[in-house]
């Protein structure tokens, strides 16, 4: 992880990523940010017992989709506050 991001770094790139639920707490610690969180939603309304049990046997994990910012644009930001991905071309 250190060399990826320490090439990314020196290239000026901001990272990307699926992390898992287990994996997330690692990857904000290498500075990535959680921006959603994607999993499936299958329980109708008045599912039966039957219906929930293979929904929660079938169903796979969620996911969440994880952003690291470009490290001289972090350092850029006032405050310390980082700008989500979507409000960067509006604030540069």
């Amino acid at each position: 992880m250190n060399v990826g991001l320490a090439r990314a770094d020196g290239l000026d790139l901001e990272c990307w990523m699926e992390a898992s639920s287990m994996g997330k707490p690692l990857y904000e610690k290498f500075g990535f940010k959680p921006l959603f969180k994607i999993a499936f939603d299958n329980e109708p309304p008045n599912a039966s017992d039957e219906w929930r049990k293979c929904a929660h046997e079938m169903t796979p994990p969620p996911i969440y989709a994880m952003w690291r910012p470009r490290r001289r644009l972090s350092a850029d930001q006032q405050g310390g506050e980082v700008k989500w991905p979507w409000t960067l071309d509006a604030a540069q």
